[in-house]
């Protein structure tokens, strides 16, 4: 069985040598370096500029926070927020500190009061984390809530949630 020799040019890389490969690797690569994703992330001129880098911090608390909520551990989710913390009540405005955050959360996380029924995180980065949980409560009553949390240095410093009754 003899191959033509356009079906042998199209097999050249089984029977090409490494080095070959090599150098047509490279000049592909040379070729199209100027190509981007446009997708890709941008670099970051920044530095040669004069710019101060923002410090790293923990990005994602989502995992830790919804761990502490199903767990009804209220320690270990007040441990998440930031000592100037502020939860804005969406109905009146008015606000609470982290203290009375935490005395508020162990009587509503208290005795089996609810049932996390769904949570889910819908965004997360540096600045914000936005989550979206269905709740079931004792009475009978279900709710869904949006929770919008603001961070600074890797806490949360305010939360705000808008609650709508599902039952």
């Amino acid at each position: 069985m003899s191959i033509d020799a356009n079906a042998r040019s199209g097999l050249s890389f089984l029977i090409a040598s490494p080095r070959h490969l090599a150098k047509q690797l490279h000049e592909t690569d040379r070729n199209t370096a100027h190509r981007k994703h446009p997708l890709a992330e941008p670099k970051n001129l920044s530095r040669s500029r004069g710019v101060k880098q923002k410090q790293s911090v923990k990005m994602n608390i989502y995992p830790e926070m919804a761990a502490a909520m199903r767990a009804d551990d209220v320690a270990r989710y007040v441990a998440l927020l930031h000592e100037d913390f502020r939860y804005i009540r969406h109905k009146s405005n008015d606000s609470l500190n982290r203290d009375q955050m935490s005395a508020l959360l162990g009587k509503v996380w208290g005795g089996g009061n609810r049932t996390i029924e769904d949570m889910r995180c819908v965004y997360e980065n540096e600045d914000i984390l936005v989550m979206h949980t269905r709740l079931k409560f004792k009475s009978g009553s279900r709710e869904g809530a949006m929770i919008v949390n603001l961070k600074s240095d890797g806490k949360v410093i305010t939360a705000e949630s808008g609650v709508s009754d599902l039952t």
